[in-house]
């Protein structure tokens, strides 16, 4: 009951604006203060030491092991940072890793932010894990430098970061964050690939063909993708884009690295027996990941036999599609798209 109880406090505390998450703090000396004697201080000790024990016992209760890992995150970083980073680099302890991901960026630690925008890290994290992490660094101002900094040196992908997000930072109030956006954004706002959308954009849907726009589909698209049943598995279903404006079609069709959902960023993974696999990850448990491939098969990968694991921030999808057909049969492909016909 220990663990929940002060984890309660501790939130309470923070969601109150008191506790500012300075790295030599401790949440629970100020909650014990003004005064704290030698035995309540050595109980403390105690108690933390039992967090740290509990927090990478693989024999532990999972709901006290993930409330032991939240409290990691409310102490000094020299107390309990080691132990979270133990746990993000474990792929085998992926149930813990969103919990490891709250408790390092819960307190607004600088360490946390710096640890998980890592090189030697940032490439490991699945989806849900890459989601909850890109969520951390845009919402607290000490970590939007941190973004910056690590999407310059090509650790994270600007693609990574979704559009609305991108959208935002690049109108910042605060001029030094939007401007430096606007900056490290400009290739996937204004690149050579949206220079080929530019040059589409007056393409209308309606003045396409959209029954000959399914067969263009069949013959560039169906490997990959499927719409009304038809077609492969690598790629998101079609059926349900027709309601999407046309020029946002045109968009992810010629710009596929433009947003990239993270359920469908490409993984590359080597396994302790020496194979090698890539495609995105369709379903993970505690034990296992289940990718698809490139070619539409499943390939289900034991965590346990995972030797490395790296996002690729990009999206399956290649570049240069319009390069398989004409000006035409591509305004017939939208046209397919928003009509299904």
């Amino acid at each position: 009951w220990k663990i929940p109880t002060a984890l309660g406090l501790a939130e309470g505390k923070i969601r109150r604006g008191e506790f500012s998450g300075s790295n030599s703090e401790h949440i629970f000396e100020q909650i014990l203060a003004p005064s704290i004697s030698e035995s309540e201080y050595a109980s403390l000790n105690k108690f933390m030491t039992d967090c740290l024990r509990q927090a990478i016992d693989h024999n532990a209760d999972p709901s006290l092991r993930k409330n032991a890992i939240s409290i990691l995150g409310l102490s000094p970083a020299d107390i309990g940072f080691s132990t979270l980073e133990q746990i993000i680099r474990d792929p085998t302890e992926a149930e813990y890793h969103v919990e490891a991901l709250h408790a390092l960026t819960r307190s607004g630690h600088k360490e946390g932010g710096k640890l998980i925008t890592d090189i030697s890290i940032w490439p490991s994290f699945t989806p849900s894990s890459r989601a909850v992490a890109l969520s951390a660094l845009v919402s607290k101002s000490n970590y939007i430098e941190l973004l910056f900094a690590a999407i310059e040196d090509g650790v994270i992908k600007p693609s990574e970061v979704a559009s609305s997000t991108r959208e935002r930072l690049m109108q910042d109030t605060e001029t030094s964050v939007s401007k430096k956006a606007q900056e490290i954004f400009a290739e996937i706002t204004s690149g050579s690939r949206m220079k080929v959308y530019e040059s589409y954009r007056d393409i209308s849907s309606d003045l396409g063909d959209a029954a000959h726009g399914k067969d263009v589909f069949l013959r560039a698209c169906s490997v990959c993708h499927t719409y009304a049943g038809e077609g492969g598995k690598v790629g998101p279903d079609l059926t349900g884009i027709k309601n999407q404006p046309s020029d946002a079609l045109l968009l992810h069709t010629l710009v596929p690295n433009y947003e990239v959902y993270p359920q469908y960023v490409a993984v590359m993974v080597q396994s302790a027996g020496g194979d090698s696999f890539s495609g995105y990850i369709e379903t993970e448990s505690e034990h296992s990941i289940t990718l698809r491939t490139a070619t539409g098969q499943e390939q289900v990968v034991l965590r346990a036999n995972i030797e490395s694991f790296k996002s690729t921030g990009r999206s399956l999808m290649p570049d240069g599609l319009e390069q398989t057909m004409t000006q035409a049969e591509m305004m017939d492909l939208i046209a397919f798209l928003k009509r299904g016909e």
